[in-house]
C-alpha cells in the first residue's frame, strides 16, 4: 500500500518536471524572440533619431536658413 503511494508520488514528480521542462523551453525560445525584436527596435530608434530634424528648424525654418554645402 505504501510503496504504490511512493510510486504514485514518483510518477507524479516525473511528470511535473515533464511539463516544467517543457514550460522553459518556451519559455526560453519567448525570451530569444523578444531579445531579437530589442535589437531590431533598437536599430530602428536609431535610425529614426539620426534621421530626425530638430524641431527648432521645422518650426523655424524661415530663420534657419540651410547654407549651401
Amino acid at each position: 500500500q505504501e510503496v504504490l503511494l511512493h510510486q504514485d508520488g514518483l510518477k507524479q514528480l516525473v511528470i511535473n518536471n515533464h511539463v516544467l521542462r517543457r514550460e522553459i523551453r518556451r519559455q526560453r525560445e519567448i525570451i530569444k524572440d523578444l531579445e531579437e525584436e530589442i535589437s531590431e527596435l533598437q536599430s530602428s530608434i536609431q535610425t529614426l533619431r539620426q534621421r530626425a530634424r530638430d524641431p527648432r528648424e521645422v518650426i523655424f525654418a524661415d530663420v534657419f536658413l540651410r547654407r549651401p554645402k
